[in-house]
């Protein structure tokens, strides 16, 4: 779940935020500040956020950009202050419930992410990231059919997305049904060839099938990954339930 809060950053210039608050920053700062999140940058980010809070106190943009630095880096109670500080002035924007309720899901309070993600589902119901996320909650609270019918939303809403067919073929792992699981995950890493987590995915249903030679190639490329991901967390991670799950990770590999 760290790992999927990690991936989707998302964008607040890609066609996904619609409208802009009256008092918005420029659509070249939105670009700027993008290209940071999709770098991970997420010192800079915050740092380009803090000072856009100061220039621009009601814009929504540059919220949702410090709450996802926030969780990125880890500062997981800072960033449910700060969307708690925000709610009334900014609970109109469905961008803003999506990144209130990946804090609230990192944070591991699933009922009030869920209850977040709901209501950015209901604000706009064209924002496949939250029908994404709505099944990744579902997903984790083993609630598979439910799970199943939020991914099947988001790839209606955004067919061939290599975060959706991820999504949809860990389900089919976690049901047992491999050939499924490796058609699926096979087409999200087609789409994403780095994806360790679609890697490991796939590994295990190799592994399940009996085709050790397959799963061994798989599970190679996550555990690396992994591995370089947990040490920077490491460094950057100051919650305590956040480093929990980071040491956690790390004993694992």
């Amino acid at each position: 779940l760290l790992l999927m809060g990690m991936l989707a950053a998302g964008s607040l210039a890609d066609g996904a935020w619609r409208e802009v608050s009256a008092e918005a920053i420029s659509p070249a700062a939105l670009a700027q500040r993008d290209d940071l999140s999709r770098e991970g940058q997420w010192l800079a980010l915050l740092a380009a956020a803090d000072e856009d809070m100061r220039q621009s106190p009601e814009a929504v943009e540059p919220v949702i950009y410090k709450l996802r630095a926030l969780r990125m880096l880890g500062h997981l109670e800072p960033a449910r202050s700060l969307a708690r500080e925000k709610l009334t002035l900014f609970g109109e924007w469905a961008e803003f419930w999506l990144e209130k309720a990946w804090v609230e899901v990192l944070a591991g309070d699933y009922q009030t992410g869920l209850a977040d993600a709901d209501r950015a589902a209901a604000l706009r119901p064209d924002l496949a990231e939250a029908a994404l996320l709505q099944g990744v909650i579902h997903r984790e609270q083993e609630n598979w059919r439910a799970a199943e019918t939020a991914f099947a939303r988001a790839e209606a809403l955004r067919p061939n997305d290599p975060l959706v067919l991820l999504n949809r073929g860990r389900i089919d792992v976690e049901q047992g049904r491999w050939e499924a699981a490796i058609d699926l995950l096979s087409r999200s890493l087609a789409l994403r060839a780095d994806s360790a987590e679609a890697s490991f995915h796939r590994g295990r249903a190799y592994a399940a099938k009996g085709d050790l030679a397959a799963a061994s190639h798989d599970l190679r490329q996550p555990v690396q990954a992994l591995s370089l991901m947990n040490g920077a967390l490491r460094r950057t991670v100051r919650e305590p339930l956040a480093k929990e799950m980071v040491e956690s990770q790390q004993h694992s590999l």
